[in-house]
């Protein structure tokens, strides 16, 4: 007997990884799925598996070696997150002549090196190495429970040096199978497979069975045994006997009636309300959604032509679901801030920080994303904006606005991002200097009137209005603002001081903490159509109304 010679260490460390493996995949679950055989059903598929209260019901997906583009299959892992899906990762060699090709040890790392590129959306990254081997179209032609041990091995092993977070499922076998030249019964495959690895049924995260209503596929629901929905309990008794453990997660990733009627609809509700509720079990996905022709149009839940649900589909979609909590892995990069290094008190203040999410989960508000504070001021006086829907790879910017009614002096902030009241890491730290708010001198005269005037002066950083102090009153060409409020020191911003029917004028004046004084020079009565600049329409309207400005000059 041919046997792999591992070390005490080794082995433990198999058993604890799939241990471990196992209780993360019965967290809180939604165990309803389906098959699909194309993307373009992904939003069918969730509004099955995910009615009546579900979330995060699980789609089985198969994906060909020559279909290995990263693009189109990101775009998948982006829709099913959106649609919070889990997918179930099958792989599939080529087609040749009329056979699957066997895979090859060689191609375990281009596997690894594909499917480790895409951004799943769980910690779990379910993947079925292939399918139903115990038949030879399955295998390159031949059956070699021997050779599926190697490759399973082989697969498993490069699949985890990769990440530990990829959770690997054998291929199920075809129960109903019998010995013939073609085909070759579960029992002797498993027992070939252990004969080649004795630690062979240890390593797998968890068991992966097509539960079949055999015989025909048009079996009954009650019925048990080794050809039954209830196949995978015989499958785990035998499997017991190999060092399978008893805890194993357990994955039904085909099964289904080759029929689609009332009676059909009926099988599903009473399998899913009566035959797969052992605890164990993560995910049932039948076999399957939208298949169009033959062979397997018999097994479709949409109807080959016009495209309708058949029975079985609103039977199941009715069926009460669990909003399933799958473990998603939670990061972010942080970009920037615009918070200042100076602030003056007595102030409000609107700033934003910058961060990536380069995590699995989509942030918003509704899912419980969040950004938090704390600091040295009052906390009451920070207020943070709900963080918008930022998808992985995306950048948001989260408002935060600051009142400065504290005391002077250095302050921090500190901002950390939170999902529910767990916090996932912290975004940045910052400190900021609070001072006085400066006081502004304004020099401005007002031809031809030497009494007092009164002037409106607003003030803008860029093209943002900042504030505007109305009915400033000028003496002897002087007016003082003794607090110059919501401005930070060091920065240039734009001074306009403005009077109905004079020419604005527009001073840059750049703020430090102290005094400040500008100088606004002569306005002048020019404005005639009273939009505060002095244009072509001003003379339009003198040559309109030429005693207008005489008038205008004489009330000044």
């Amino acid at each position: 007997m041919k046997k792999y010679v591992y070390g005490f260490v080794i082995l433990v460390t198999c058993l604890l990884c799939f241990g471990a493996s196992a209780v993360n995949a019965q967290a809180p679950n939604n165990k309803f799925g389906i098959h699909i055989i194309d993307e373009s059903d992904l939003s069918e598929a969730a509004g099955l598996v995910n009615s009546e209260g579900g979330e995060w019901g699980y789609v089985t997906i198969v994906i060909r070696e020559d279909e290995r583009d990263v693009a189109r299959w990101q775009n998948v892992m982006d829709q099913v997150r959106r649609l919070k899906l889990i997918p179930i990762v099958r792989l599939a060699t080529k087609m040749s002549q009329n056979y699957w090709e066997a895979p090859s040890q060689e191609e375990a790392v281009n596997w690894a090196g594909f499917l480790n590129s895409l951004n799943w959306p769980v910690k779990n990254r379910y993947v079925v190495l292939f399918n139903e081997p115990n038949h030879a179209k399955e295998w390159g032609g031949t059956i070699d429970p021997a050779g599926y041990a190697k490759i399973a091995r082989g697969y498993l092993e490069t699949l985890k040096k990769f990440s530990s977070e990829f959770f690997v499922l054998p291929g199920a076998l075809d129960l109903a199978a019998s010995n013939t030249a073609g085909t070759m019964d579960a029992s002797a495959f498993f027992s070939g497979m252990h004969k080649e690895d004795n630690y062979i049924f240890t390593i797998f995260d968890g068991h992966n069975s097509h539960s079949y209503p055999n015989p025909g596929f048009v079996g009954s629901p009650q019925d048990t045994g080794k050809r039954s929905i209830a196949g995978y309990r015989w499958e785990l008794e035998h499997l017991y006997n190999y060092g399978l453990s008893r805890d194993t997660a357990i994955f039904i990733t085909e099964t289904g009636w080759a029929k689609s009627n009332e009676e059909a609809a009926e099988n599903y509700k009473y399998a899913f309300e009566h035959v797969w509720t052992d605890p164990n079990i993560v995910a049932i996905t039948p076999f399957v959604l939208n298949y169009k022709g033959e062979p397997f149009d018999q097994f479709s839940w949409k109807d080959p032509i016009s495209g309708a649900p058949r029975p079985q589909f609103s039977k199941v979609a009715a069926l009460t679901k669990i909003k399933g909590t799958p473990e998603q892995l939670h990061s972010f990069e942080f970009k920037s801030h615009t918070i200042a290094d100076y602030l003056v008190s007595d102030s409000e203040y609107s700033f934003y920080v910058e961060i990536k999410n380069t995590g699995q989960s989509i942030w918003s508000a509704g899912d419980g994303f969040s950004l938090s504070a704390e600091s040295t001021m009052n906390t009451s006086n920070i207020k943070i904006a709900d963080i918008k829907q930022t998808e992985p790879g995306q950048t948001t910017q989260v408002g935060i606005r600051l009142v400065t009614n504290e005391p002077r002096g250095i302050h921090t902030l500190k901002f950390s991002l939170l999902k529910g009241e767990n916090k996932i890491g912290d975004v940045m730290s910052t400190k900021f200097t609070l001072t006085s708010p400066p006081s502004l001198d304004i020099f401005a005269r007002f031809w031809p009137s030497q009494t007092d005037n009164r002037a409106t002066l607003s003030l803008y950083e860029d093209q943002e209005f900042i504030t505007s102090y109305e009915n400033l009153s000028f003496r002897d060409g002087y007016a003082t603002i003794p607090a110059l409020t919501n401005i930070i020191p060091n920065r240039t911003y734009k001074f306009i001081l403005s009077k109905p029917f004079f020419v604005s004028v527009v001073r840059l004046k750049t703020v430090y903490v102290g005094n400040v004084d500008i100088n606004f020079g002569h306005l002048l009565p020019l404005d005639l159509n009273g939009d505060g600049a002095l244009s072509v329409h001003d003379l339009i309207s003198y040559i309109a109304n030429p005693t207008f400005l005489l008038i205008r000059l004489y009330n000044l």
